[in-house]
């Protein structure tokens, strides 16, 4: 299973700059595709903040598997997120806790903040 930051999502679905990129990475797998509930939550922000369809976001969203956040997540991300980006920590948290494989993001410091942690694949 290999879990997606919200940013990977949300640059297939508004067709950002690295749209391209990130789809290929998802439909290029055999693997189980993984979400956490913080990625949902962020991604139906912005869909309903930009007025997207929301139909069409909840069917993509439905690809994945939507990873839960607990409790010990919460614990682990703030034992090892430091002073920024608490949100990346507990996403982190669940791809580990979840055994996944790996994390795709398209965020630099968190590739680099949290490669000692889950394999990280940075998308650029």
């Amino acid at each position: 299973m290999i879990c997606y930051d919200a940013n990977v999502i949300l640059e297939i679905l508004f067709d950002r700059p690295k749209s391209d990129a990130c789809s290929a990475l998802i439909y290029k797998t055999d693997e189980k595709l993984a979400t956490t509930m913080v990625s949902v939550s962020i991604i139906m922000y912005y869909a309903e903040r930009n007025k997207a369809d929301i139909r069409y976001t909840e069917r993509f969203l439905r690809q994945f598997i939507w990873l839960p956040v607990t409790e010990s997540d919460g614990e682990w991300a703030f034992q090892n997120y430091g002073v920024e980006d608490y949100e990346d920590g507990l996403q982190i948290a669940c791809a580990i806790r979840e055994n996944c494989k790996k994390f795709v993001t398209l965020d630099q410091a968190l590739a680099k903040k949290y490669a000692q942690n889950i394999p990280i694949s940075l998308i650029n």
